[in-house]
């Protein structure tokens, strides 16, 4: 019975993580509405699973949603990903209380808390895209001596056709153009003084972290926490 509660909530999750994904690339935005779904589809069946804990697994639930909740709010208010991000992570943290087990899944090893092992896996995807976006540039011929950190983060653009969810890597300040170490979300004022002084300029994406997350959770379901398992293998 546990393996087909924990199949239905992983399907039900991912379509609403899939779709969440789509609006997230399209228009970074990602109503409560589908988070609130997500919680009142999986409830029914956390009722039943509750009924096979012990006193021990249900407090030790209690603490893993509590501990993953906690943390996502936490990442949110020092500004590491949006709002929509916490709020599928504190989901799905009361979605999976218990790290899901199906067959021989996941293949390598669990975490302490399914949530916080969506969030690990989608991090560590971050590096595997600055590895890209360099080889990216490259290839274009946009790597050059002192812009070469930009070139892992960010692309070359043409000020007049801005493209939409990019944030400025250079802005003009005095009447030059100055490089600055974090984007800077650019309105029409911004673009028009800095298009007097360059044709095209450093911009970054905003990236939708919900499809990392996405990935992230379908990796914890099949794979494991990948971060637990390299630590593992170090000590």
């Amino acid at each position: 019975m546990t393996d087909g509660i924990y199949v239905a909530k992983f399907l039900i999750c991912l379509a609403i993580f899939l779709k969440a994904s789509q609006l997230d690339l399209k228009e970074r935005i990602v109503p409560n509405k589908y988070w609130k779904v997500m919680l009142l589809a999986v409830t029914p069946f956390n009722l039943v699973e509750f009924l096979s804990y012990s006193t021990f697994d249900f407090v030790f639930a209690i603490v893993q949603i509590a501990f993953a909740s906690s943390l996502a709010y936490l990442l949110y208010r020092i500004g590491a990903y949006g709002g929509a991000d916490a709020k599928a992570l504190m989901a799905l943290s009361y979605a999976f209380p218990r790290y899901p087990e199906v067959g021989i899944f996941p293949l390598l090893i669990k975490g302490f808390s399914f949530a916080f092992s969506t969030l690990a896996n989608a991090v560590i995807a971050a590096p595997f895209l600055a590895i890209y976006m360099f080889l990216s540039n490259l290839i274009k011929g946009n790597v050059s001596k002192g812009e070469i950190p930009y070139s892992f983060i960010g692309t070359k653009v043409r000020v007049e056709n801005f493209p939409k969810f990019y944030n400025l890597l250079e802005i003009a300040e005095n009447g030059k153009v100055r490089k600055v170490r974090r984007g800077v979300e650019p309105d029409e004022k911004m673009l028009r003084e800095l298009g007097k002084l360059k044709e095209e300029v450093w911009a970054t994406p905003a990236l939708p972290f919900l499809v990392f997350l996405t990935a992230g959770y379908i990796v914890a379901f099949f794979v494991g926490d990948i971060l637990v398992y390299l630590l593992s293998l170090i000590l």
